[in-house]
């Protein structure tokens, strides 16, 4: 954990706070609409054209690739955003 913090400090030390909010909400709007693909089939038809509207919720890898990856990195940038905010600096 000390490594990750460390990690996050250095990272967040150079980020300007307008490429902080960028990031994080650009993160944040691919997680929730690959989210809100796999709920809603005609949002997702519409999103992820490439698959066939039978498999959005039934394609393993894709799901993983493009629904499990945004969120798990989602998850992580604002947990090193609470960090290096919590951290005093």
């Amino acid at each position: 954990m000390e490594k990750f913090k460390a990690f996050t400090l250095e990272v967040f030390e150079v980020m300007p706070i307008y490429a902080q909010i960028f990031v994080g909400a650009i993160i944040f709007a691919f997680a929730a609409a690959s989210v809100y693909s796999r709920i809603n089939l005609n949002f997702g038809a519409k999103t992820f054209s490439g698959i066939p509207r039978e498999q959005l919720r039934t394609n393993v890898g894709h799901i993983l690739v493009y629904t499990g990856i945004p969120v798990v990195l989602a998850i992580a940038f604002f947990t090193m955003v609470a960090i290096y905010y919590t951290s005093g600096k």
